[in-house]
């Protein structure tokens, strides 16, 4: 008989855990489906258990480095999401007036075409901390898929460099043109930057599977 199961799983980082659970369970005879979504924590599998028990897909998935939570989520999950997600914008605000006081209190030089070797040095490690946390994930998702299906990363680390750099350039060229043709003032400005952050605000509660 044909079953449709949703599990519980630990473990999983990114986008390239979902590939490995995806590639290890759908080889199993019997399962038609898999879907696994490492925000949400959770995977979805249809399968004959005539052909495959339960607990065999569990060794599987156990096998490649996860854990099985057997504890379905309890019906506060969502109000426990959305006070995490109220409680961590909150402390992005504090963290943005207590920084603007200290960059003060502490003299902090301005970025500019004076600022030292060494200066310059400290503000390339800072936005390469960035670069680790925006792109990481990107880098961990393709490198990890490569490996399971034996390939090198190198021609995957070539194309996500050269997209990226592109896309850049695309938007920078894009931007640029607009701002050449339309005064861009400190209204629109500022406009912009909150409605970006709207939707990136909008997009983490999403990817949290708040709504």
């Amino acid at each position: 008989m044909q079953i449709n199961k949703q599990i519980n799983i630990k473990g999983m980082m990114c986008g390239g855990c979902e590939t490995i659970i995806e590639d290890a369970v759908s080889e199993i005879e019997g399962v038609s489906d898999v879907h696994a979504d490492y925000p949400s924590a959770k995977c979805k599998l249809s399968f004959d258990d005539k052909k495959v028990r339960l607990e065999d897909i569990y060794k599987i998935i156990e096998q490649k480095g996860y854990a099985i939570d057997l504890n379905s989520e309890t019906k506060g999950g969502v109000f426990i999401k959305i006070s995490l997600s109220i409680l961590a914008l909150i402390g992005i605000v504090l963290l943005m007036v207590f920084s603007r006081k200290l960059w003060h209190q502490f003299s902090v030089p301005d970025i500019s075409s004076q600022l030292s070797y060494g200066m310059i040095f400290v503000v390339g490690l800072i936005t390469g901390l960035h670069c680790i946390g925006m792109c990481g994930s990107f880098v961990i998702g393709y490198t990890v898929k490569d490996a399971e299906h034996g390939r090198s990363a190198y021609l995957s680390h070539i194309l996500y460099g050269t997209g990226k750099t592109l896309s850049y350039a695309m938007f920078g060229a894009i931007f640029g043109f607009i701002g050449s043709v339309v005064s861009i003032t400190p209204f629109i400005s500022g406009v912009s930057i909150l409605l970006a952050g709207i939707f990136l605000i909008i997009f983490g509660l999403n990817t949290l599977n708040v709504f």
